[in-house]
């Protein structure tokens, strides 16, 4: 009956230890998609403010990746040929098997759940956007959901905690937006 006892009692020991850190490992795998989205993030502005090809963003649930798409002629073709959409050799997509995509916001306008493709042309305004991802085993909404942020204006992703603490990117978190003058009436004044 005593070896019953110290049985149980080690058990709920090795379980009381074991558990919190599985459930902290699936926390980790939407940490891990955040940062790799905003490193995908990060590529595609720097692309579109130096490059010359378009780009697209596109998600979709189905495939369960988040991938970047470039405009670009087949390895080879001359110039007869049109440009096609491909995934971009340079990104690398994003898989969602660890986490899944509980809010994408582009502009401002909450995106479909099932698919969406976001056009980012060299040279104009690119939209801001905003995910978040949140573990597979987690059912609420939006709780414990690691948020990835990359303003119009900005050139580099901000990766925030469940708790809303930065964790990544916070230079691009203080900047302020960009000011225009002529917008505000002061177009004519020295600076």
């Amino acid at each position: 009956m005593i070896e019953v006892i110290v049985t149980l009692v080690v058990l709920s020991v090795v379980l009381g230890v074991v558990t919190p850190r599985l459930l902290n490992l699936r926390q980790d795998d939407a940490e891990r998609v955040a940062r790799q989205f905003a490193d995908a993030l990060n590529a595609v502005a720097r692309r579109s403010e130096i490059g010359s090809q378009p780009l697209a963003i596109v998600f979709d649930d189905e495939g369960r990746e988040i991938e970047v798409l470039s405009l670009r002629r087949p390895r080879g073709a001359g110039r007869e040929i049109e440009p096609e959409w491909a995934p971009d050799p340079f990104i690398a997509p994003v898989e969602l098997e660890e986490a899944r995509l509980v809010r994408a916001l582009v502009a401002g306008v909450v995106q479909p759940p099932g698919a969406w493709r976001v056009d980012v042309e060299p040279g104009r305004t690119r939209p801001g956007l905003e995910l978040a991802f949140a573990p597979l085993s987690r059912r609420e909404r939006d709780a414990s959901a690691w948020t990835v942020s990359l303003p119009a204006w900005a050139n580099r992703a901000v990766v925030r905690a469940p708790s809303g603490r930065v964790v990544s990117g916070g230079a691009a978190a203080a900047q302020a937006a960009p000011v225009d003058l002529d917008e505000i009436g002061a177009g004519e004044a020295r600076w």
